[in-house]
């Protein structure tokens, strides 16, 4: 019996009434790969949503990882900002300590240059003072000369009196005579040339006679306004060389104002007499300091 179309429609018909005989129809008529493909089918399908559901998850996480980042870049552009403005605070100080270095430089150079003039100032000062004070020493050493000529006139001109209390009858030597002594002295081998020299420098020799006794004494006198240790080690040494030249008794004497307290003391050691506006201290009686 032949399978017509009238026949065909009836068994889809029939197949679309019983879904369960098409299943049983296809298990017939598909072969093993196509019975096979639904399940591969799902297969893959589970499989291709399991990738995307990874891929979406790997999604997620490159963009959260994108979010981080942009928050990261964020931050980091706040700090770029922060530092910026930072950086520009710093120039900006650096600036203002730059100008104010500049003004400090000036201001040094100023005063270096002030202090230049017044150190030009004060060696011309110094200069001056300097001049001043050789003019004023000039003039203390006129002055002393001075007073010491003054004091040499006076004393030859009073002897007697300037001398009275160590000898009678006190005169000056004439410079004559105290030349021609020392010289027959030098003949005479008793001093040598150069003691006569220097003996021949003594201010005033003078000559008289003891005050309780009937001798003869001469005093070797070295007149100063204020005696010092070189004025008491003269008398003593020229004392010394006139006594061999005269041959006689010599009294060393300094004839001063004043004496300094080391001359005092020299005067005491050495046995130099002084004498002070006519009076006449022996050297024991000579005070160790001069009265304040």
């Amino acid at each position: 019996m032949a399978f017509t179309v009238e026949d065909f429609r009836d068994l889809l018909e029939l197949l679309r009434a019983h879904p369960e005989w098409r299943r049983r129809l296809w298990e017939l008529l598909a072969s093993e790969e196509l019975l096979r493909l639904p399940a591969e089918v799902e297969a893959f399908r589970q499989e291709t949503e399991r990738r995307f559901q990874r891929v979406e998850e790997q999604i997620a996480a490159l963009t959260e990882a994108q979010r981080r980042t942009e928050e990261q870049i964020r931050q980091l552009v706040e700090a770029q900002r922060r530092t910026e403005e930072r950086v520009g605070r710093l120039e900006e100080a650096v600036a203002a300590l730059a100008e104010a270095q500049r003004r400090t430089e000036e201001r040094v150079e100023q005063l270096v240059e002030g202090i230049r003039q017044l150190t030009e100032r004060v060696d011309r000062l110094e200069q001056r003072a300097a001049r001043l004070e050789r003019r004023t020493e000039d003039h203390a050493r006129d002055l002393g000369k001075l007073k010491k000529y003054s004091m040499e006139s006076r004393y030859r001109e009073r002897a007697a009196l300037v001398f009275r209390g160590l000898l009678r009858g006190a005169k000056p030597v004439p410079y004559e005579r105290v030349d021609q002594v020392l010289e027959e002295a030098v003949a005479a081998g008793r001093i040598t040339e150069g003691e006569a020299d220097d003996a021949a420098q003594a201010d005033l020799v003078v000559e008289g006679f003891h005050r309780r006794e009937d001798r003869k004494i001469y005093l070797v006198v070295e007149i100063s306004d204020l005696g010092d240790t070189e004025d008491v080690r003269r008398a003593a040494n020229r004392a010394a060389i006139f006594a061999r030249a005269f041959q006689a008794e010599v009294w060393p004497v300094v004839g001063a104002e004043e004496l300094t307290d080391l001359a005092r003391n020299a005067a005491r050691d050495l046995r130099v007499w002084w004498v002070q506006d006519g009076r006449a201290f022996p050297p024991r009686e000579i005070s160790e300091e001069s009265p304040s």
